[in-house]
């Protein structure tokens, strides 16, 4: 807490020095609570600004075929076992683990950079995260997904909204094929 108050307090000065008609904050605990309190405000033009740069810099590669292609995934990191971590986020794997965050990305492949993520508790699922994420991914896109995501909601989904996806199924799902049956979104293949 010492090293991140004195960051604090060498930041103030540098921005002072640049710019002295800032009105900058005192104390290291007040600027974290400004910033938790009116994050949404600066992170959500923030986001759409870089998010409207994605396109130039991916250059060629912005469009594969006409569409914008993501990756989303999912993986869990272990968090410090203190009591706090323990009650709010959960051990989501084996007994005896630790807290764990889960933590679930967009990827724009043409780009390389993260579109969108969402952090929880590690008991949260990487599909409600990828749910709460879909309205984010422009029409025409094609999304690319593990078989962790794979549902026929999510599917059903995707294709009302213009968006396309290929997502690989596990083993243990049931596929339709021509004669056993149709299906719009699942194709098999050997």
């Amino acid at each position: 807490s010492a090293n991140l108050t004195r960051r604090f307090e060498r930041a103030c000065d540098v921005a002072r020095s640049m710019k002295p008609h800032w009105k900058l904050g005192r104390a290291y605990s007040g600027f974290t609570q400004a910033r938790l309190r009116e994050s949404r405000v600066i992170l959500d033009p923030l986001v759409a600004h870089l998010r409207s740069l994605m396109p130039a810099m991916a250059g060629r590669w912005n469009t594969i075929r006409g569409w914008q292609a993501f990756a989303v995934d999912g993986t869990r990191i272990e968090a410090p076992r203190t009591v706090a971590n323990e009650r709010t986020l959960h051990c989501a794997g084996r007994e005896k683990t630790g807290p764990q965050l889960s933590l679930t990305t967009l990827l724009h492949l043409g780009v390389g950079l993260p579109w969108d993520f969402r952090i929880g508790a590690g008991t949260q699922s990487e599909k409600r995260h990828l749910d709460s994420m879909l309205d984010s991914l422009p029409t025409c896109s094609l999304l690319l997904g593990d078989a962790g995501f794979f549902s026929h909601e999510l599917a059903q989904k995707l294709d009302e909204s213009e968006r396309f996806f290929l997502l690989r199924v596990g083993g243990n799902r049931t596929l339709l094929t021509p004669g056993k049956g149709e299906s719009k979104f699942v194709y098999n293949w050997p």
